[in-house]
C-alpha cells in the first residue's frame, strides 16, 4: 500500500504537468516535435559527454538505482508558466553506467512512435537549456520499478501512434511523457489495459476544470 501511495504522488504530478502542457502546445505548438533523436546539437559532442557524465556521477553517489530525467527540448522562455522540461526518461543503472530508457516519434513516419535505449550524451543531445529535472523515488520503489521496466510488461502500454499533444486520458495517440504516466499507473495498479489505466486516472485525479 506505501508503494501504490508513493506512485500515486508521481502520477498526480505527471497527470497536471502533461495536460498543462499538451493544452499549451494544442495553442502554440502545432508544428513542433519533441520527442526525437534526431536534430542538431545546441553543445558540442565533448560539452555533451561531459554533461552526461556529470548526471551519471551524481547518480552513482546517491546509489540510484533508477531516476526520473527530463530535459527541455524548447527554450525555457517559450514554455508556459510553470512548465520546465518537455522530453522525459527513466534511467536506469548498469554498471557504473546508466541506461536511458525512451519514446522517441519516428523520422520517416512522425506519427509513430518506438522504445529506444540510448546513453546519457544521447539523451542530452537535444536539450535547448543547460539544466535536467531529476525525481528519485524511494529507494524501494527505485529497484521495484527497475525491475518492472527490465520486463516485458513495460512495453505492454506502447501506444504507438504518436502526436506531441496527446491527452493523457485518451487512448488514441501517446508521447513520452504519456508513456511514462501510463508505465507509472501500470505499475502502481497492476493494469495493463489502456482504457482501464485511463479510467483509474480520470476518477484518480482531479485536474484544472475538472
Amino acid at each position: 500500500m506505501r508503494l501504490r501511495k508513493k506512485l500515486l504522488l508521481f502520477l498526480l504530478a505527471f497527470v497536471v504537468g502533461i495536460i498543462a502542457f499538451g493544452q499549451y502546445l494544442n495553442l502554440e505548438y502545432r508544428s513542433v516535435i519533441a520527442s526525437t533523436q534526431k536534430g542538431d546539437a545546441l553543445f558540442s559532442k565533448q560539452v555533451l559527454d561531459e554533461y552526461g557524465a556529470q548526471i551519471i556521477a551524481h547518480l552513482n553517489a546517491s546509489n540510484v538505482e533508477m531516476a526520473i530525467v527530463s530535459r527541455s527540448g524548447q527554450p525555457r522562455k517559450k514554455l508556459p508558466e510553470g512548465i520546465s522540461f518537455t522530453h522525459s526518461a527513466f534511467w536506469l543503472r548498469n554498471g557504473d553506467s546508466y541506461d536511458v530508457y525512451n519514446l522517441y516519434h519516428g523520422e520517416d513516419n512522425r506519427l509513430i512512435s518506438s522504445l529506444v535505449t540510448d546513453t546519457a550524451a544521447d539523451f542530452l543531445r537535444l536539450t535547448r537549456e543547460h539544466d535536467v529535472g531529476i525525481i528519485l523515488p524511494k529507494p524501494s520503489v527505485q529497484i521495484a520499478l527497475a525491475d518492472h521496466i527490465k520486463s516485458v510488461n513495460y512495453a505492454r502500454v506502447h501506444q504507438v501512434n504518436y502526436s506531441l499533444i496527446s491527452n493523457p486520458l485518451d487512448t488514441r495517440f501517446q508521447n513520452c511523457n504519456e508513456f511514462m504516466l501510463d508505465v507509472l499507473a501500470a505499475f502502481a495498479w497492476g493494469e495493463y489495459d489502456a482504457d482501464a489505466i485511463k479510467s483509474c486516472l480520470a476518477t484518480s485525479f482531479k485536474t484544472n476544470g475538472n
